[in-house]
């Protein structure tokens, strides 16, 4: 299914807002502000989402490589991670990353599974555009390199959140 996102105009989540009970969102390209360096215009929160996990407001690539192999240090002016509207993370450590979207994922799908109306869960990977991350649990888990290890970490990620479905009969 493919889902338009509108800048200025409505956005996918406002238009399901009296459908939904809940929605949430990860990673975004959108950026931060809109008028000014503190508005937040553009975090979830400001644009329909009435609930948001870790969101990475930029493309999350090159310029935030820890691993050195496309950029010599990660650039901390571009790299950062929010949850809902405050900065957590500046630049981003990536190491436990996709465990944490997951752990959001799972804890959201349990809270919402079974209240008054359905939700809609947007989840977005940090993985595979231009991977330069995993966690230590999967080097060396792939003849591929860091994106064989990137796949098997987001293949582990999807079966956390398909776990989370299953349990709650969803």
């Amino acid at each position: 299914m493919f889902f338009a996102f509108s800048l200025d105009g409505t956005e996918f989540c406002v238009v399901l807002w009296g459908l939904l009970s809940r929605v949430t969102t990860y990673r975004r390209h959108l950026g931060i502000n809109r008028a000014n360096n503190t508005d937040g215009h553009y975090l979830p929160l400001n644009r329909g989402f009435d609930f948001s996990g870790l969101t990475i407001p930029f493309s999350n690539h090159w310029a935030c490589d820890e691993k050195q192999i496309h950029m010599a240090a990660p650039n901390p002016s571009v790299c950062f991670l929010y949850r809902g509207q405050k900065m957590v993370q500046q630049p981003i450590d990536h190491r436990n990353l996709s465990m944490n979207f997951a752990r959001d994922g799972v804890e959201f799908i349990n809270a919402h599974a079974h209240g008054p109306k359905p939700f809609f869960l947007y989840y977005a990977f940090a993985h595979m555009h231009v991977n330069m991350f995993n966690n230590e649990k999967y080097e060396g888990s792939s003849v591929n390199g860091v994106w064989g290890q990137g796949m098997n970490e987001m293949q582990w990620e999807v079966g956390q959140v398909l776990d989370a479905i299953r349990t709650q009969a969803i």
